[in-house]
């Protein structure tokens, strides 16, 4: 089905963002995110494709009108984000897509992005979209490329600032960026837990989404109790305090 809707593109490209462009290989899945500004909390959003947005055809709604058999849309009206879950993707759906809202009297907002579905290992890409962290720790991020030049690298924050290389400070978190040997780590550090969302590295003109969780950490003491023979009573005595370590890094293979 062809959208019908008001073509309002200059506006959406302020209420409504995600990634330019993503590579991925066939037969692997991806996590597409879009943030759209809270004034749309309630409106209906979907994913559309098609090379121009006014003739772009619906894929799947929010609300789940549509069931489309690889790709899941689901919003969280709380974080403002749109996510995307597609997965066994096929060469055949290499093209532009498209965030979009459905706005008052049949207007509707969006972005588009491009989706490069290729046969072999995708141009930039990580083996887990999906990190965690704990406060006052750090969490590191490793970006594969396979691209002739190694320029444009960055890592930024979905609807918010950009750190370029080699680093510098993205909302009160301490980001280092190091380039070699066909791989950008990102290491973010004095971890909070505002700075759960979503992030993505950048090399030349393709971009890679990667969510991050930090969380508060866990103090567990550990108690044990020795008795002797020559006295009835208990002795307790404290074994000190374990903590988790603060940092995770990706570790799937990619498909």
């Amino acid at each position: 089905m062809i959208c019908d809707r008001i073509y309002l593109m200059a506006l959406g490209a302020q209420d409504v963002r995600t990634v330019s462009q993503v590579s991925v290989q066939e037969r692997s899945s991806i996590i597409i995110p879009c943030w759209y500004n809270h004034a749309y909390v309630n409106n209906v959003k979907y994913l559309s494709s098609g090379d121009r947005w006014t003739f772009s055809k619906y894929v799947e709604f929010s609300d789940g009108r549509e069931k489309h058999e690889t790709v899941c849309v689901s919003d969280n009206k709380t974080t403002n984000i749109l996510t995307i879950k597609m997965r066994n993707i096929q060469q055949s759906q290499s093209g532009t897509y498209w965030c979009g809202i459905d706005g008052p009297k049949r207007s509707h907002i969006g972005v588009g992005f491009k989706l490069k579905v290729t046969a072999v290992t995708a141009g930039l890409y990580v083996r887990d979209q999906m990190l965690a962290g704990f406060e006052a720790g750090s969490v590191t991020v490793s970006c594969y490329y396979h691209l002739p030049k190694k320029t444009g690298i960055q890592w930024c924050k979905l609807g918010g600032a950009c750190v370029l290389e080699s680093g510098g400070l993205l909302d009160g978190a301490l980001v280092e960026i190091r380039n070699g040997n066909g791989v950008v780590s990102v290491n973010m550090s004095r971890l909070k837990k505002e700075h759960t969302g979503w992030y993505w590295c950048s090399v030349r003109d393709l971009q890679m989404p990667v969510h991050i969780t930090v969380s508060t950490r866990e103090e567990t003491t550990i108690t044990t109790f020795t008795s002797t023979h020559k006295t009835t009573s208990s002795q307790s005595t404290s074994t000190g305090t374990i903590k988790p370590t603060g940092s995770f890094t990706s570790a799937q293979t990619p498909r």
